[in-house]
């Protein structure tokens, strides 16, 4: 379902699972990001963060995923090999400012579907993503598949306005926010709509944003306290006790 792909070949990845346990803030692109203060929140935190799309310029996260071609996406986010960065297969060779997509360091793809997947069985094992025309919905089965379980959304909005389109700098027409906000609607109604489904199949999601289509089923959780109850599950450091090594029982 994953690969990497290097001159001449490709190598598939089995990432299912791989962040068993724990935690994902999944980072959007609303302009109520800005009240968040994340980057006094989040650096150091025990928890991982992912960005859709541009949202990535707003914070800098540990995982991106997008599901369009690069053109769309700010160059140093698809550049910067420090974040891993999912992306759909079927744009591995697109020109990426200058080189295939590919060849990006620290670059995964996926490969994604709208056949089989319906908001029922949304987080069942599957071999795909889901593409639903969507970001959010191919970062949901995204972190799925790759084991976190608890979900703290931040920038998620699911509203645009003229005057406050997102968190980065754009310069959307009125044609298009409409059209967005239709999209985000239909977005944010199904995910409250199946919140208790979501949760018997084992998701268990947060929304740390306000103000925030979500509310209506998540309700609000501030980020800090989000925060707050994952760093309670870290063992408090001790040094002073640790052995140093066999040779001490000597």
């Amino acid at each position: 379902m994953f690969y990497k792909y290097f001159p001449g070949y490709a190598k598939p990845l089995d990432l299912r699972d791989f962040y068993q346990g724990c935690t994902l803030v999944l980072i959007g692109g609303s302009p109520a990001i800005k009240k968040e203060n994340i980057d006094r929140v989040l650096p150091g935190a025990p928890v991982y963060t992912m960005a859709m799309n541009n949202a990535a310029v707003t914070y800098k996260p540990d995982l991106w995923v997008g599901g369009d071609r690069p053109e769309c996406y700010s160059p140093d986010i698809l550049h910067d090999p420090s974040i891993i960065k999912f992306a759909g297969v079927g744009r591995r060779r697109d020109d990426c400012h200058g080189k295939l997509w590919y060849s990006i360091p620290n670059t995964i793809f996926y490969s994604a579907t709208e056949k089989d997947y319906t908001i029922n069985n949304l987080f069942t094992p599957h071999k795909h993503l889901v593409w639903w025309h969507n970001t959010w919905w191919v970062a949901m089965t995204l972190a799925y598949t790759l084991g976190f379980r608890t979900i703290l959304t931040i920038g998620t909005g699911f509203t645009m306005s003229t005057s406050g389109q997102y968190s980065y700098a754009t310069k959307l027409r009125s044609k298009e926010i409409s059209s967005n906000n239709k999209l985000y609607d239909k977005t944010a109604q199904a995910m409250n709509d199946n919140r208790d489904l979501f949760v018997t199949q084992g998701m268990h999601i947060y929304n740390c944003t306000s103000p925030s289509i979500l509310e209506e089923a998540y309700g609000y959780l501030p980020l800090e306290e989000a925060i707050k109850v994952e760093q309670r599950k870290i063992p408090s450091r001790d040094t002073l006790q640790r052995p140093h090594s066999r040779k001490d029982k000597l």
